[in-house]
């Protein structure tokens, strides 16, 4: 790897599944940057597309949440007494969460907007302005079907026009802004978006893209930050730094994380789970693997209990001249959940390995529970000095019952 800091270009799909930047691949690139062993460019598009997806997940909860409402005002229904005013209490609620979800499009979007760049901001990272390439340029592109423009999918078969205006504006952000490199930098590109930036391997940037940049730095595409991060950093960690064990034998430092590893935690509750058998672009919610995942749809996360006597802190895996190390610590937990699942799954072979909520919930669903339990895996920065941890969520795994 060169010896100049390399240069890391993060596009939409990296955000998706971390909007609030908290998860532990994001706060390792932020703190990467703020220590300049990295530097990172996010075109202004893409805090855009961030920003609109923050809107459609506004829109897509408040569907679901006015589905249960009006959900229950049919249970509701079914019982015939004067003491359950349902109607009124179903009319109150949905006027709340639609005057709630006018609250957030108009002003929370924005606020979403502000606070993802000011964490950008406050690690160094650049945002590199919309480009000055010419429409007759982009127009010519998109005719000839170079990437990033591509034939536009149609009913029958047949295509209708060409995707890729917004991709076109984010390459050429970083075509621009890279006029600045040289033979001897390093550019990396994470993106998930293998149809529109790479070739026919899936893998690399395609050669139409390569040959838009003027010098000719080392190129290498990364689908996440995750795989960017574990090939791309030249972790340092000091001669003198402690051992998981020595940390873990500091009292002051022990009591810390298990603090922090409980308001992690607690944080969970109402987060959406990653649906692991989903077949849709790129995947939101938290990541906690499919061994032994039911096949549950549209998952929330009622509870984590963490069981903080398993805790394991492993040696620091990098270490900052501001006197912090980064390790990782795992921990066992009991993760309760609820979803819907189809009735032909529940009533085939899952009645016995998840709990019904509601057998009716529509033709085709039941409304279930389950608690599992899991391995939570977090990166820990600790500082030295003061035994002060903070934690960030890297993944979880549930366990197969095989009971």
């Amino acid at each position: 790897m060169p010896g100049k800091s390399p240069v890391v270009v993060v596009d939409t799909t990296a955000f998706y599944s971390d909007l609030q930047l908290e998860f532990a691949d994001w706060q390792r690139i932020l703190r990467e940057c703020a220590h300049g062993r990295i530097q990172l460019w996010i075109p202004e598009v893409v805090l855009h597309e961030a920003a609109r997806h923050y809107l459609r997940e506004v829109q897509s909860h408040h569907a679901k949440a006015t589905a249960a409402v009006q959900h229950l005002n049919q249970l509701g229904r079914r019982i015939s007494s004067n003491a359950l005013p349902t109607s009124d209490v179903a009319t109150f609620v949905q006027a709340a969460l639609d005057n709630y979800k006018r609250y957030l499009e108009t002003r929370a979007v924005d606020a979403y907007d502000q606070q993802l760049r000011q964490s950008l901001a406050n690690a160094g990272a650049r945002i590199l302005p919309i480009p000055q390439i010419p429409h007759v340029e982009l127009v010519a592109r998109s005719l000839a079907e170079r990437k990033p423009f591509r034939p536009k999918p149609h009913d029958g078969g047949k295509t209708s026009g060409t995707d890729g205006y917004r991709d076109a504006l984010i390459w050429f952000s970083v075509v621009e802004a890279a006029t600045s490199l040289t033979n001897d930098d390093a550019l990396c590109v994470v993106t998930a978006n293998h149809k529109d930036f790479c070739g026919q391997d899936h893998r690399t940037l395609d050669q139409a893209l390569l040959d838009d940049l003027t010098a000719t730095p080392m190129v290498k595409r990364y689908e996440t930050l995750k795989a960017m991060l574990e090939v791309l950093s030249e972790l340092e960690v000091t001669p003198d730094a402690p051992t998981g064990m020595e940390l873990w034998r500091r009292p002051a430092l022990r009591e810390n994380l298990r603090d922090a590893i409980q308001a992690a935690c607690n944080q969970f509750t109402g987060e959406e789970v990653e649906d692991p058998y989903s077949v849709e672009k790129y995947s939101t919610g938290l990541p906690l693997g499919s061994e032994g995942f039911p096949p549950m749809e549209s998952v929330t996360v009622q509870a984590v209990e963490p069981d903080l006597d398993t805790i394991a802190l492993q040696d620091p895996y990098d270490s900052y001249e501001s006197g912090e190390v980064i390790a990782r610590v795992t921990v066992q937990a009991s993760v309760s959940m609820d979803g819907f699942m189809f009735k032909s799954d529940y009533y085939g072979e899952y009645s016995d390995v998840v709990n019904l909520h509601d057998g009716d919930w529509n033709d085709s669903m039941v409304w279930v529970y389950t608690e599992h339990s899991a391995i939570l895996t977090f990166d820990a920065t600790v500082n030295l000095e003061s035994n002060e941890v903070e934690v960030a969520f890297d993944s979880g795994e549930l366990q197969r019952d095989d009971g």
